[in-house]
């Protein structure tokens, strides 16, 4: 079945064990980023958890926790993928606090801050990397324009990245 908002849901029931796994998978990846912002659908996945409405990152976390559900994020090419696994009798409790987070994702300064650095250190290592680097010209070269064809982000693209551009993607694209 398909919802108002157009998301389409596929249930299968099994009563074997009493537990709930969702799958999630959203226009969200990296074909879904415009020219120049490239990496902006891996922030938008690392730190989808790290705040939602009034909640930071721990009490986001705790609150799934406590229902009993795990959360796994994922970014892909395509898509943002999002798995979870819990207890049935806190579903829709579970479902409750997800849409929170979907609908109200905060993407903290100190967050995005945290994880450009992490990422500018990655991509040190990356760009000495002789496989790496053999592997982004090939992508360039056999794709061109094309999403597959952008290599990792710049410094100054990581530089200019922004709380506010992570939730302008989120609410474009989740």
């Amino acid at each position: 079945f398909t919802l108002a908002n157009g998301l389409k849901v596929i249930l299968l029931k099994d009563d074997r064990l009493p537990l709930v796994e969702a799958r999630l998978s959203l226009k969200a990846g990296r074909t879904a980023e415009d020219p120049g912002e490239e990496a902006l659908a891996a922030a938008a996945a690392s730190l989808l958890l790290k705040g939602a409405g009034a909640e930071d990152g721990a009490a986001v976390t705790r609150g799934f926790l406590k229902l009993g559900y795990g959360l796994e994020i994922e970014p892909g090419t395509e898509n943002l993928n999002l798995s979870a696994q819990g207890l049935a009798r806190n579903a829709e409790a579970f479902f409750r606090r997800l849409a929170l987070v979907l609908s109200q994702a905060s993407y903290p300064e100190a967050e995005l801050a945290l994880w450009k650095e992490n990422t500018l250190q990655r991509l040190k290592d990356l760009r000495n990397n002789p496989r790496f680097l053999s592997s982004e010209k090939l992508n360039e070269e056999l794709f061109g324009a094309h999403p597959y064809g952008r290599g990792v982000p710049t410094e100054a693209q990581l530089a200019k990245m922004s709380s506010d551009g992570l939730r302008e993607f989120h609410r474009r694209r989740v």
